[in-house]
């Protein structure tokens, strides 16, 4: 194909990754496995519940690495290997296909291990009437899944994130209303053996989000854990 112009002439050939059954064939798999996982939702599910659903069921099906598929839903729902493109991407799919609007946003976040900021992608979705942030792939930490980064605010995400500017305006994000631990409980503001022991909720076992200065945490728990085990 080629194209002119007074200035120059720029010439290219396309190639192909699929034959057309090979491309058939690969559209088949990943509407069933998106299929699969609509099964899933029923009625009664809430936006929330159904951005909450589809977050937890990409961690439980993507491992984080680099494959031939790695940058792209497909890689993500069909090959069960992504980075964060395919992780977003992913989302964004089954997102949309219940009618939940969400737009993909590109940047850098900061990896500790490596202490630099590294290209990124995420998602912005619309719950409620207002926009919030999710990292799907911060919060799929290989056998552990957490929800830091379920549906915070710019403030909240800036922290660690960098934004580019995009082709698109993007929604400002700006509450915090819909994060999980806002939601399923799990904030702490202050600490204390009051506010812990109610994270709790009369269980052993409790997701917590630190909202407060944390040094000497752990100190602070070892030397308060029984009294925390008598109050719960």
């Amino acid at each position: 194909y080629s194209m002119y112009s007074d200035a120059e002439i720029v010439s290219f050939i396309p190639s192909y990754l699929m034959t057309g059954n090979e491309l058939e064939n690969a559209r088949n798999e990943f509407e069933g496995v998106v299929s699969e996982i609509l099964s899933g939702v029923n009625p009664s599910m809430s936006d929330y519940d159904l951005e909450l659903y589809f977050h937890d069921k990409i961690a439980e099906m993507v491992v984080y690495n680099e494959a031939t598929n790695a940058h792209n839903a497909y890689g993500a729902l069909v090959d069960g290997v992504a980075v964060c493109e395919g992780y977003a991407e992913a989302l964004q799919v089954l997102l949309h296909r219940v009618g939940i609007r969400s737009y993909l946003v590109t940047g850098k976040s900061f990896n500790p291990l490596t202490q630099t900021f590294e290209g990124h992608e995420w998602n912005a979705v619309e719950i409620g009437g207002d926009f919030y942030y999710v990292d799907a792939t911060w919060d799929d930490q290989g056998d552990y899944l957490f929800h830091a980064y379920f549906n915070v605010s710019y403030d909240v995400l800036s922290k660690d994130h960098l934004f580019d500017e995009l082709p698109y305006e993007v929604p400002a994000c700006d509450k915090m209303d819909m994060f999980y631990f806002n939601v399923e409980g799990g904030m702490i503001d202050e600490i204390n053996v009051s506010n812990i022991c109610d994270a709790f909720n009369g269980g052993y076992s409790s997701a917590m989000y630190l909202n407060c200065n944390t040094d000497n945490f752990a100190e602070w728990f070892n030397e308060n854990v029984y009294t925390i085990l008598v109050e719960i």
